[in-house]
């Protein structure tokens, strides 16, 4: 019953067949995210970070992550490294190691997208081995993603986590 009212608070967002009700949509959203539905939290969250359908509240964005993310949620990892590497645009600290925290679990649940931001977070900061780099663009290449090896190959060119070679 609660992941139904996820997904008709969807059907409100969107206006799939009803009229769009943004007021009933958070409704339906905030009764499945009491009842434990991650999908739910993190549609919250992201409402509450971008702040364009209804009033912005970072924090409250963050803590509505953070819970989806506590129930595996991928989307939620990828969008809490977004923000806690990006800013959100001067919003909060940058905050690096939670940014790669939350990039190496989105990782390890399969996100392609996930392992080319490790791939390219450790190709750019020096004291990072670049052996961490490279695992995460083999992960990325073994689900057919070879745009990492890009990162890796700029990295050696410039020297970064390794010797310059420029063979």
């Amino acid at each position: 019953y609660f992941e139904a009212a996820y997904y008709l608070g969807n059907i409100y967002l969107e206006g799939n067949g009803l009229p769009i009700n943004v007021e009933k949509s958070i409704e339906l959203y905030e009764l499945a995210e009491s009842h434990g539905i991650a999908d739910a939290c993190y549609k919250l969250g992201y409402l509450y970070t971008e702040g364009t359908i209804i009033k912005k509240d970072i924090n409250k964005g963050i803590w509505y992550l953070e819970k989806a993310a506590q129930k595996d949620n991928v989307y939620a990892y990828e969008l809490l490294s977004d923000i806690y590497y990006f800013e959100n645009h001067g919003e909060i600290e940058k905050d690096l190691e939670k940014t790669i925290d939350y990039l190496k679990r989105a990782s390890a649940l399969g996100s392609i997208d996930a392992m080319q931001k490790l791939c390219f977070i450790f190709t750019q900061i020096e004291s990072y081995d670049l052996k961490e780099a490279i695992k995460y663009a083999d992960q990325a290449a073994a689900q057919g993603n070879t745009l990492s090896y890009i990162f890796i190959g700029e990295a050696f060119e410039e020297g970064i986590g390794c010797a310059i070679d420029n063979a």
